[in-house]
């Protein structure tokens, strides 16, 4: 006697695999939520709009000037602040992201991250981003040996940094993206973050901070 469901699941495994499917029920394209054409300034302002959703703070800036006296705002004295991705963001701001900290802030340099003791106790964490995506309002960073993945896990909060050409409409298009970046870079690691730390799984109460920073702020730099 056949079974129904054993004859199903034999069936299902004679599909070919998902990118040779010619099935149109099974497109990639019916399953996208987001128009794959958003214009650049409609990616920043769904992005911005979903980050704000998710309990994000995001800054629009034009120039280092104005990124200067937002990290001043942001920033209150006597702050343990550690850069991740220095050096990219020094490439794409023509200028050390450390020169425009606050001079009332305690920096700790990256090589000083290696120490526990540095690492668990920095109050902001600033990074770069890897890319974004608009769909989710989300950030996605990369880590590999000069930049310590838990840079941005352990701080009490993060401020990260990016350009709207980092944008992309939703994860159909990252997941692309990423499959180009894992074959020229097999050994960094990718961690996504959807707004600050939060949980509600103890009496459906949320709260915010328990496993990671409890605010996080994005700078897009406009310019």
């Amino acid at each position: 006697m056949n079974n129904p469901i054993i004859d199903k699941i034999a069936n299902t495994l004679k599909i070919k695999p998902f990118d040779n499917c010619q099935n149109p029920q099974l497109s990639i394209a019916r399953g996208r939520l987001i128009p794959k054409d958003l214009t650049g300034p409609q990616k920043t302002e769904l992005f911005s709009q979903r980050a704000i959703s998710s309990g994000s703070k995001v800054h629009h800036l034009k120039d280092n000037q104005a990124l200067k006296e937002k990290l001043a705002e942001i920033i209150t004295a006597d702050k343990r602040i550690a850069i991740a991705g220095g050096q990219r963001l020094k490439a794409r701001l023509s200028d050390d992201p450390a020169a425009l900290l606050p001079e009332t802030c305690q920096y700790i340099p990256a090589k000083k991250l290696d120490d526990d003791s540095e690492l668990f106790n920095l109050n902001i964490a600033i990074t770069d981003a890897h890319l974004a995506i608009a769909e989710t309002g989300s950030i996605v960073l990369a880590s590999d040996e000069n930049y310590p993945r838990l840079t941005s896990l352990t701080a009490q909060s993060h401020i990260v940094i990016l350009w709207p050409d980092q944008i992309v409409a939703d994860m159909l298009d990252f997941s692309s993206a990423l499959k180009e970046q894992i074959e020229t870079n097999p050994n960094h690691s990718y961690t996504i973050i959807s707004g600050p730390s939060k949980t509600a799984d103890i009496e459906m109460k949320l709260v915010i901070g328990v496993h990671g920073p409890g605010q996080l702020d994005i700078i897009i730099m406009e310019s």
